[in-house]
């Protein structure tokens, strides 16, 4: 064999070698970055771009039932004014043996004092006495006055109150028999009890005469008298309340 073919065989035998060797590069290379069967590509697990899986949402929160508003407390409910009773007769008998028996009618304008007379009336001043001790005329409006000008009548003056509802229909809840002494009469600071048609409907709604009133007299239980503070009666205007009533 001559040395040219030698030389083209040694030729060919490294350049297969050299294929080979390419070859194999190539198929170590592809293996090195195998695929994941969803196509994703591996990250190594030191990987700082790698992202830990996010939670699972988390479950709605349970709506809770409303929960009803406290009820508020109720208002203090003071009794009514309108459920009293009527003088006993023992009380009755204690205001004619009393005789006469004074009290204060207080305004913003000054006192009214005035004399209550039980030998002659004993259960209207029974009862009259009855309501003040159990204060029910303090803070009660005067809801009727008349001037004796118009519309009122004429020559009537007097001033009204102590119904507890301040509109001229209110009362104690009880009603007393009418007192009619012929010795009382409608006199300048006359004080009498107010009542309807029916003689025998007072309760507690009184009036007092700025002058003298006769045209009322036989009708209505007149039971005392102004003694201080007449001035007083003709300062008064409707809704005016009466402080307080008092013994004296």
């Amino acid at each position: 064999m001559s040395i040219l073919t030698r030389s083209i065989i040694g030729l060919s035998l490294l350049l297969a070698l050299f294929l080979v060797a390419a070859g194999c590069r190539k198929q170590t290379a592809v293996n090195s970055d195998p695929i994941f069967p969803n196509g994703s590509q591996s990250v190594a697990a030191n990987d700082p771009t790698l992202k830990a899986p996010e939670p699972p949402p988390a479950p709605p929160k349970a709506v809770e039932p409303e929960k009803p508003a406290p009820e508020a407390t109720p208002p203090e409910v003071t009794p009514k004014k309108g459920n009293w009773q009527p003088p006993t007769q023992a009380e009755i008998d204690a205001a004619r043996k009393a005789g006469t028996q004074r009290a204060v009618i207080k305004t913003a304008y000054g006192d009214i004092e005035v004399e209550l007379y039980g030998k002659e009336t004993p259960i209207t001043v029974a009862s009259f006495v009855k309501l003040i001790k159990a204060k029910f005329y303090d803070g009660l409006t005067f809801h009727r006055v008349e001037k004796g000008t118009p519309p009122g009548p004429p020559n009537f003056k007097l001033i009204q109150g102590g119904d507890p509802e301040g509109t001229g229909m209110g009362g104690p809840g009880y009603q007393i028999k009418r007192e009619i002494s012929p010795k009382l009469k409608h006199v300048a600071g006359a004080l009498a009890m107010a009542r309807s048609n029916n003689p025998d409907s007072a309760g507690s709604q009184f009036y007092i005469c700025a002058e003298a009133i006769p045209s009322l007299d036989g009708d209505y239980a007149v039971f005392g008298k102004v003694t201080k503070g007449l001035e007083i009666v003709g300062k008064i205007s409707k809704g005016d309340k009466m402080i307080s009533i008092r013994m004296k």
